[in-house]
């Protein structure tokens, strides 16, 4: 599965629907239990809300952070041709966090968020 950074009009996507992260549809999370289950555990749900997660990636991406794209292997839990991650500094911690756009809009795009976890060592 080739990855490489996400530039162009793709970036410009990304950047604008996080900059909306504080308005509902925008920046959303999947309901799928194992992402919900695993921030229960490993995240701290007062301080890290999906509001604040959102807002944090906003800050990072829109400060030069690395956005990556890579080619969605069949089989995957969504259907889509690309998703996104990032490796968003959280804790002196590196967290993994992988999106995809949504289709609905092209003009006015929302992101979903489909997966969370520390990065495997």
């Amino acid at each position: 599965m080739p990855s490489r950074k996400a530039t162009g009009e793709p970036l410009r996507r990304i950047k604008h629907a996080l900059a909306l992260w504080q308005w509902k549809g925008y920046v959303r999370w999947t309901d799928k239990e194992h992402v919900r289950s695993w921030m229960a555990k490993n995240l701290d749900q007062t301080r890290y809300t999906d509001r604040e997660l959102g807002r944090l990636m906003h800050e990072f991406v829109a400060h030069g952070g690395a956005v990556t794209e890579q080619d969605n292997p069949s089989g995957h839990a969504f259907e889509m041709d690309l998703f996104y991650y990032t490796l968003l500094p959280l804790d002196g911690q590196e967290l993994y966090v992988e999106f995809v756009l949504s289709p609905d809009e092209e003009d006015d795009p929302g992101i979903m968020i489909v997966s969370v976890h520390w990065p495997s060592k």
